[in-house]
């Protein structure tokens, strides 16, 4: 709830797969409303190669409303999730068998998810589920937060501006 910027909650938000349920990396991804697309924010103990294999897999266009109706929000390797379509041979590599996706509300509209990757097929218990569900609704609160923040920052400037510009307060 206190984190400086974005970054700084994103990061927070990727770490949490591994630390409470020991998913061997995590993805942060959003969906991109205009172009009904997904968009990779950050991603926390991938390999450098899935990392980009996933990106150039996002970047060539996996629909958003694919994820954002999900409602197993759990795959292996060798299913039909988009996120793993093309993908299985660097799952394999990095010793990956399933994952499970955390959604971001927004006011009551999936925003994102969190994907928490796992080297076993069957994912973490339904525990681990439920407590990453908690820390992201933390998060959901947190990217509010921020959002606020920098709507009110922005609000400022545009007032400071319009002072240096316009010195009679009434005309203002």
């Amino acid at each position: 709830a206190s984190a400086a910027d974005l970054q700084q909650v994103l990061e927070l938000a990727a770490r949490a797969p591994g630390q409470l349920a020991g998913a061997t990396g995590s993805a942060f991804v959003t969906f991109d409303e205009e172009q009904d697309r997904l968009h990779l924010d950050m991603a926390w103990g991938l390999s450098d190669r899935y990392v980009n294999g996933l990106r150039q897999r996002i970047d060539a266009g996996i629909s958003g409303g694919r994820c954002r109706t999900c409602s197993p929000l759990k795959a292996q390797v060798a299913g039909d999730c988009p996120l793993f379509d093309g993908m299985q041979h660097l799952a394999q590599a990095d010793g990956i068998q399933s994952l499970a996706c955390v959604p971001l509300y927004r006011e009551r509209k999936r925003e994102g998810i969190l994907t928490a990757y796992f080297s076993s097929p069957d994912g973490p218990p339904a525990e681990q589920i439920q407590l990453l569900n908690i820390v992201m609704t933390e998060i959901a609160a947190a990217l509010e937060g921020v959002r606020l923040r920098q709507q009110q920052m922005t609000a400022l400037y545009t007032v400071e501006r319009l002072t240096r510009v316009e010195q009679d307060l009434d005309r203002l």
